[in-house]
């Protein structure tokens, strides 16, 4: 039984003025490029989530509504048009503020008990946390909705949705300050100094993109393992296995445990890790390292022990160069070229790119040509 994997983190590399986390790393990183083939991946390559799956990321990336969805299971009817619902908080001067992405415990219920404003064409779509979905039935795309990260902090008045289906998205806003603020928690939140969960505000939409079905092409179908709903909904979209958010636990603590009792199953898993990237983010370099001191224990070295194993490795970088690592149990290699920021643009090192290398460990191995 092989244990196959695909392992993205972004935020390894170091940016201008950041340390090396990977030159002092011991273990299962330390014996990676030792086994593996290292490759450098082109600016930016490996962010877009497509890549992950192993689609060349080509034409405009799907749009987060129809992504959402689909990571929430839900079926909607065709040509609806699927948005992201974002819970956000509306203040009494009319400023729209974000609320905490993850761990806010009052989302579902706050959004479930929103479902009263469901209309014949309108179905709110509830989940954890801040991120819900809309589906609109009969609706258009010709309108202008704004990100709530480029909402936060103006005037709500000013961001209101422009266009077809205008009327009913401004109703929706709305009658969800209205009804949300005077809900028992909010009261609650209000009294604490806290703020409330009273905004519900959409983005993000469009129709439900038409992806190959990818276990059936590759012939098995992968698990993937993500706390971004960009990615389950694609992995859903492709045919894959995409395993609820929670499933990996907080950022700076995830449940590897059971990534690796899922490795232990007879096809691969796509996990995308984000815990680097947000140590970082606030300056933890000390709590990065251990990260992945800790994915090098519990994911790599089982992997390195398997004969048969596989381990696809990308670490994309936004601004520049980004590294990436091939392992094959079955195919030997001693290599001298290091896995960190020494290989970048070193041009005796290849060049790659990262859905060619994705493709190639979600193909099995008896269907590979080289």
């Amino acid at each position: 039984m092989a244990l196959e994997a695909l392992v993205v983190i972004p935020g390894v590399i170091a940016r201008q003025g950041q340390a090396s986390l990977l030159a002092d790393l011991r273990g299962g990183w330390k014996s990676l490029p030792e086994q593996g083939r290292v490759v450098r991946l082109p600016p930016a390559d490996g962010f877009d989530e497509r890549t992950w799956l192993g689609i060349a990321p080509e034409g405009a990336p799907p749009a987060q509504g129809p992504l959402t969805v689909a990571a929430l299971g839900f079926e909607p009817p065709e040509r609806s048009v699927h948005i992201h619902l974002s819970l956000a908080s509306l203040d009494e001067a009319g400023r729209i503020h974000t609320l905490p992405p993850r761990g806010l415990l009052v989302g579902r219920e706050a959004v479930e008990a929103a479902k009263i404003l469901d209309t014949d064409r309108l179905t709110l779509l509830a989940a954890d946390g801040v991120d819900h979905g809309l589906v609109w039935e009969s609706g258009s795309i010709e309108l202008g909705l704004t990100p709530l990260a480029e909402a936060a902090g103006e005037d709500y008045r000013a961001r209101l949705p422009d266009g077809d289906g205008e009327a009913l998205l401004r109703r929706l806003i709305d009658d969800s300050v209205n009804f949300l603020s005077n809900l028992e928690f909010n009261l609650r939140r209000a009294d604490e100094g806290l703020p409330m969960a009273n905004l519900l505000w959409p983005w993000g939409a469009g129709f439900r993109p038409q992806l190959p079905n990818l276990a059936l092409r590759r012939g098995q179908r992968a698990r993937v393992f993500s706390r971004e709903l960009r990615v389950l909904g694609l992995a859903r979209l492709a045919g894959y296995q995409a395993e609820p958010p929670g499933s990996l636990g907080q950022a700076v603590f995830p449940r590897l445990d059971a990534l690796a009792t899922a490795l232990a199953e007879e096809r691969p898993t796509v996990t995308a890790l984000d815990g680097v990237a947000e140590a970082r983010e606030f300056g933890r370099e000390e709590e990065a390292e251990r990260y992945l001191s800790l994915v090098g224990e519990r994911l790599l070295e089982p992997i390195l022990r398997d004969p048969e194993g596989r381990l696809t490795l990308i670490l994309p970088h936004e601004d520049g160069e980004g590294l990436a690592l091939e392992f094959d149990g079955a195919l030997p290699r001693d290599s001298a070229v290091p896995l960190d920021e020494r290989v970048i643009g070193d041009r005796s090192v290849p060049m790659g790119r990262a859905h060619e290398l994705v493709e190639r460990l979600l193909r099995p191995r008896v269907l590979r040509a080289d």
